[in-house]
């Protein structure tokens, strides 16, 4: 009876660290930003209080009438076993899947880097970027499934035209082409005024 009784506490100690460990969860975020319609805009993803990790699988969705993905732009931070949807479609689906990894990946930081085009949107309204981590989505090296705290982001569409230089070289040239037309008018006449006093002198 003894013997139970002592093994008890020594149970007890051994399974702490593991418990309290799975107990440590993440906090993922994704930024807000500010952006004109036809402007492309970046918006990370950041992980924070990372225990350790090896797999994380997170789920965006976002309106693609409002929002177009361009591009992802992986952070390293969680090794090289990436495996990020292919097609830039909502709902996206960021992975990553470290089951060699030989210990966890404990950096913090920003996980990913998500371009987007604005499409529509009207001043002082904000499209939202949202996220999604189903059970077992986030895991360290002993296969547990870790807690999470989100927190979902978006644009926020401002007033304007996008300053985009393709715009900026169009306004440029058409601003140009009416003082062009001055010029060439005032570069002819001074040329016949020109030929007349040449004419003058000669006779």
């Amino acid at each position: 009876m003894k013997k139970a009784v002592w093994l008890l506490p020594a149970l007890f100690l051994l399974l702490s660290p593991l418990s309290a460990y799975a107990d440590s969860g993440v906090t993922l975020t994704l930024a807000s930003v500010e952006g004109r319609v036809g402007d492309t805009v970046e918006i990370p993803l950041t992980l924070a209080d990372n225990p350790g990790i090896v797999s994380a699988q997170i789920k965006l969705k976002f309106d693609e009438t409002r929002l177009q993905l361009l591009s992802v732009k992986d952070g390293g931070i969680l090794g090289r076993e990436i495996k990020h949807q292919e097609t830039l479609t909502s709902p996206y689906t960021l992975s990553w899947e470290n089951y060699v990894a030989k210990e966890n990946f404990t950096e913090n930081g920003v996980l990913c880097t998500l371009s987007f085009r604005v499409l529509a949107g009207e001043p002082g309204q904000t499209v939202p970027v949202t996220m999604s981590v189903e059970d077992y989505g986030v895991m360290n090296l002993a296969l547990q499934d870790l807690p999470r705290k989100l927190t979902d982001g978006g644009v926020t569409v401002i007033e304007g035209a996008s300053a985009s230089p393709a715009s900026w070289i169009v306004t440029g040239v058409v601003a140009l082409i009416p003082v062009a037309a001055v010029a060439a008018v005032l570069i002819i006449d001074y040329g016949k005024k020109n030929k007349k006093e040449k004419k003058g002198i000669a006779d």
